[in-house]
């Protein structure tokens, strides 16, 4: 799996959870 905006957001690794902080202009959490 790849993350194009893996440069302009952050991507932690916490053990077995992954999160994820994603620029705001981003779309890739749409939720509403």
């Amino acid at each position: 799996m790849e993350f194009q905006w893996i440069n302009e957001g952050e991507l932690r690794r916490d053990g077995e959870a992954i999160e994820i902080i994603a620029p705001a202009h981003t779309d890739f959490f749409c939720n509403g």
